[in-house]
């Protein structure tokens, strides 16, 4: 897939972000009017992050920016992760037509089995030209069962084996 999923998000400057073919997000800082097409927004300390449509003229100068700084994961072809601030998580994934985009299987997770442990969505799109889909969630912050299973007992390792069947 061209190109890679881990070159979907690149670091243009400190606070210009390009998100496949579609997206910039923008770092202001959160007493700055700036007047922009923003789609989705979010708090990140005291700066906010805005996603607007891609704008060419904002990307003039920049080069071809850094898609490595950022990246948390790397899914083999299929996909990555990148860290947007301190708040935010992007998911770039591959994408082809039919396929549902992962913000709307959590939102109906979310509807039917609210007692679940979700992200927050914050934004969800896909890109065709790229064959891409993008997802945008609050970070969460949690001990990860991989980090936690030395610390758990022999049945509580049992228990959690039996459920995940």
């Amino acid at each position: 897939m061209e190109p890679p999923a881990r070159d979907s998000v690149k670091r243009m400057s400190p606070t210009l972000w390009a998100l496949g073919s579609r997206m910039l997000c923008v770092k202001i800082g959160v007493a700055e009017a700036q007047q922009l097409n923003t789609i989705a927004s979010w708090k990140d300390g005291d700066s906010e992050f805005r996603l607007i449509p891609r704008d060419e003229a904002l990307l003039v100068g920049f080069g071809e920016g850094d898609s490595a700084v950022d990246r948390i994961q790397e899914c083999g072809t299929g996909g990555s992760v990148f860290s947007i601030g301190n708040e935010a998580i992007c998911k770039a994934k591959s994408w082809y037509e039919g396929r549902q985009l992962e913000g709307t299987t959590i939102e109906v997770v979310r509807e039917q089995f609210p007692s679940v442990p979700l992200p927050e969505v914050l934004y969800s799109w896909n890109d065709p030209a790229m064959h891409r889909t993008f997802l945008i969630t609050r970070r969460v912050y949690a001990r990860t069962l991989n980090a936690a299973w030395p610390d758990l007992s022999a049945s509580q390792r049992k228990t959690i084996a039996v459920e995940g069947h």
